[in-house]
């Protein structure tokens, strides 16, 4: 199980119990609480999280390089 998958797990603690079921060639996930508003919010969650990363992916190079300039700025008028 990769990290895009875990953290929406965890975020699901507060709403229902689940159990992680390691098998040869994949992973099961059951929620104590299988109602259609649980799986829902998982679904939501998980969507979230993998946009974030798509979206961290895309643009990680861009924001480093902004920081990095704001940074040497910074420290060139401290200099």
């Amino acid at each position: 199980m990769n990290k895009l998958e875990s953290l929406p797990l965890y975020w699901m603690t507060p709403l229902t119990r689940w159990k992680l079921l390691e098998e040869l060639s994949s992973w099961t996930i059951s929620f104590e609480n299988d109602s259609p508003e649980c799986l829902y919010e998982f679904e939501r969650l998980l969507n979230d999280y993998a946009l974030r990363e798509k979206l961290q992916h895309k643009t990680g190079a861009l924001r480093d390089s902004i920081v990095h300039k704001v940074l040497r700025s910074v420290d060139e008028r401290l200099s």
